[in-house]
């Protein structure tokens, strides 16, 4: 007998013999597995299910799938369109704003909280000068209220003259009258006064803190010995530029604290070619001087008598000596201009107008306590311009920037009348010294030979340039 089976994919019938039944086969038209009936065709009675419906194809899926979609699509488009809600005029008044405990913090706080790029950009670059401002107002009260200069109290209704850059240095023939034309002041003490009766407490007693080399005297220069407070010290006396039976002279301080060579050959070439007598003094605890270190107090003494030895020489005009100094004798020559009864017409000054703040970075050799004020005050022409007795000008480099503070000190404190005058020329502290001699002379050629009378020096502006 034989079995018939259907494969119900593909419909393909198939006959097979009776000892098939209940297997399974490949069906050869569509691949798709065919169960065998464990029956007979002919012994089985006919079925009373139906048949299994045939499974749809992947092309009849999409085509099902696409009718829905534009249907879908044909349904949305037949509906009405709706309008936005119509708007409502504003009125003119404003909206009350939520009270405090409704804001939200979070959003206000977030943009600190939280910066973007470009704000932190903007803190980075502008936060140093921020931070800046408060620093530089805290030093300017330090200055005007912890440091005060001294300054002479003035009557009631006395109005400070104002202060010009271009008002040359008074004469020196002003000196005598200059007392008369002083306001009234009331409680004050002059400088020559505080300095006569001021006496040091050195912590360090001893020579001056720099090594120094000797060295043979040059041809055509003189070494000397003048006296000071009984102590003998050397000094050099350069004539080769000499031209008059009575030649004009310059005082030249050298810088640092002992003289070289150099201070006599290089520094002094300019002074030596311009026909000027130049005497090189050194002062006590220099280059192997008795004395003491004081730092500007008993060194001016002795630069004081070194002008006045000279003054004694029958081959210097008394009328016609000045003084000059670079540096640390920069700021001797400034001392000067506070001296009494001294045989100086003019001094000057390279890069030595110090101030009371020079202590502090000098305090490992100052031979004092640099924190008193007192000690610091009687050495600096800071705060006592006005008992200046001989005219002084003053000359900073461009580039000598700590220098540059004291300047505008100065220049607050100085009166119209003032024999300070300050100048800026091109250079620091090293390369603006041969500027200013240049300049010096040139200032001190102005004067007449007849008498110490001054005339008004060239008009310069701030650098130095004419």
């Amino acid at each position: 007998m034989s079995i018939k089976a259907k494969c119900r994919f593909c419909e393909k019938s198939y006959t097979l013999k009776d000892q098939l039944a209940g297997r399974k086969f490949n069906c050869k038209q569509c691949g798709k597995i065919v169960q065998i009936p464990s029956k007979s065709v002919t012994d089985s009675p006919p079925s009373s299910q139906p048949d299994i419906p045939r499974r749809r194809t992947h092309q009849e899926f999409r085509n099902e799938g696409s009718a829905s979609k534009r249907q879908a699509t044909q349904a949305r488009n037949n509906q009405p369109r709706k309008l936005p809600p119509r708007r409502e005029p504003q009125s003119s008044k404003q909206p009350t704003p939520p009270p405090a405990s409704q804001t939200d913090w979070f959003r206000i706080l977030r943009p600190i909280l939280f910066p973007r790029k470009k704000t932190v950009l903007l803190f980075t670059s502008l936060g140093p000068i921020i931070v800046s401002i408060p620093l530089v107002i805290c030093v300017l009260l330090y200055q005007k209220f912890v440091e005060p200069p001294e300054r002479s109290l003035k009557p009631a209704g006395h109005v400070q003259p104002e202060l010009s850059d271009e008002a040359g240095a008074p004469s020196p023939q002003e000196t005598s009258t200059r007392t008369s034309s002083k306001p009234p002041v009331f409680n004050r003490v002059t400088y020559q006064k505080r300095r006569a009766a001021f006496t040091s407490n050195l912590e360090y007693k001893g020579p001056s803190p720099q090594e120094y080399e000797t060295f043979n005297t040059p041809a055509g220069v003189e070494e000397v010995v003048y006296e000071s407070e009984g102590l003998e010290l050397k000094a050099w006396v350069d004539r080769r530029g000499a031209s008059e039976e009575k030649s004009p002279a310059i005082v030249y301080f050298h810088g640092g604290f002992a003289i070289a060579l150099s201070s006599i050959e290089e520094a002094c070439a300019q002074f030596r070619e311009a026909g000027f007598v130049v005497m090189c003094p050194t002062l006590r605890g220099e280059n192997g001087n008795p004395g003491n270190f004081e730092l500007f107090l008993g060194e001016v003494d002795d630069a004081a008598n070194a002008c006045r030895w000279l003054a004694q020489q029958d081959y210097v005009d008394q009328d016609r000596i000045y003084t000059f100094g670079h540096s640390v004798g920069g700021g001797i020559s400034t001392l000067l201009s506070l001296q009494e009864d001294l045989p100086v017409a003019y001094t000057g000054s390279s890069g030595g107008l110090y101030s009371v703040h020079t202590f502090f970075s000098w305090r490992e050799i100052v031979p004092f306590d640099w924190t008193s004020q007192s000690e610091k005050k009687i050495r600096i022409l800071s705060g006592n311009i006005a008992d200046m007795l001989t005219p002084h000008i003053a000359y900073i480099g461009t580039e000598d920037l700590p220098f540059h503070s004291t300047i505008y000190a100065v220049q607050n404190e100085k009166k119209k009348d003032s024999f300070l005058t300050v100048r800026k020329v091109h250079g620091d502290h090293f390369t603006s010294f041969d500027v200013a001699v240049k300049e010096y002379i040139k200032l001190l050629k102005a004067l007449p030979k007849s008498s110490p009378a001054h005339t008004s020096e060239p008009e310069t502006d701030r650098t130095g340039n004419q």
